[in-house]
Parts: C-alpha cells; sequence; structure tokens
C-alpha cells in the first residue's frame, strides 16, 4: 500500500476545476486522494485515514484497494468488527492470489473482536492456499494454535 498508485493518472487543476462536488472524483483526484490515505496511514494518522478511504469507497465499491486500504486503517485502529467487513469485501470483489491475505486479517480482526471459531474457520482457509503470502503462514499457524490451545 505504500507504493504510488496508479501514476499514469496525473492530477491536474483543470481535473479539480470541473466539480466541486467530492462524488465526482477524477480518476486522477481518486488516486491522489487514495495516496494521500496511504501517507496518513504510513505516519499512523489512522483519523485522517479512514475519511478518505471511507469517500473512496463510497464512490467506488467496486475497487478491493479501497475496500483493503480502509479495513486496514480500520484494523490499526482496533476497529475489528469494522475492519472485517471490509477485509471480506475486498476478498470478494478480488479473490485471486495478490489478494488472499485478507482472509489473514480477516481472521485476524475475527479473532480480537473474540469471535475465535469464525477466526478459525478463515484462517484455516488462509491455510489450505495462502498462494504468495508465505510470509503470513507462519503467523497463521500461530493463530490456529492459540485458538485452538485456548478451546481446550
Amino acid at each position: 500500500m505504500t507504493q504510488e498508485h496508479n501514476q499514469e493518472n496525473a492530477l491536474n487543476v483543470q481535473d479539480v476545476d470541473k466539480s466541486n462536488s467530492l462524488t465526482d472524483l477524477s480518476p486522477a483526484e481518486r488516486d491522489y486522494m487514495y495516496n494521500l490515505g496511504v501517507k496518513h496511514v504510513v505516519v499512523e494518522n489512522y483519523a485522517e485515514a479512514i475519511p478518505i478511504f471511507e469517500l473512496l469507497t463510497n464512490l467506488d465499491g467496486n475497487n478491493y484497494l479501497y475496500a483493503k486500504a480502509l479495513a486496514g486503517a480500520l484494523q490499526a485502529s482496533k476497529k475489528y468488527f469494522e475492519a472485517y467487513f471490509y477485509y471480506q469485501a475486498s476478498y470478494m470483489i478480488n479473490n485471486k492470489a495478490d489478494n488472499r491475505d485478507c482472509l489473514f486479517y480477516s481472521g485476524v480482526c475475527l479473532y480480537e473482536f473474540d469471535l475465535k471459531d469464525l477466526a478459525l474457520n478463515i484462517l484455516n482457509k488462509f491455510v489450505e492456499d495462502s498462494g504468495i503470502y508465505e510470509n503470513l503462514l507462519a503467523k497463521a499457524k500461530l493463530y490456529i494454535k492459540l485458538i485452538n490451545a485456548n478451546s481446550n
């Protein structure tokens, strides 16, 4: 999430001047807003990042990156159930290998929200096919062990 999103859409004054409404943002304006939200996340200013990602998600409910960015900011703000919802939304939009980490983070959010059985199901699903996220595989297995140990 730290790399610039879609740099080919350069922001210019003509785009900004076309409308006074935030509901009619050009692709370049959306990219700028996304990158601004990411910059807020990088400096751990989640209170500023969340409204930006909420706006973008409301404007384009089919953009999995917007939903995933919102989920990450919500999770960092310890709003676990809301974060779970947006991780799931992101995964439903794009369930390909490059977005399977949403399953891991969904499971972690449910764990933190004290829904251990649901967390276990999602984490097991992630472990079955973690794809390119081998770095998260060990963490998922540790969460699974922790849940299983505490349920006995």
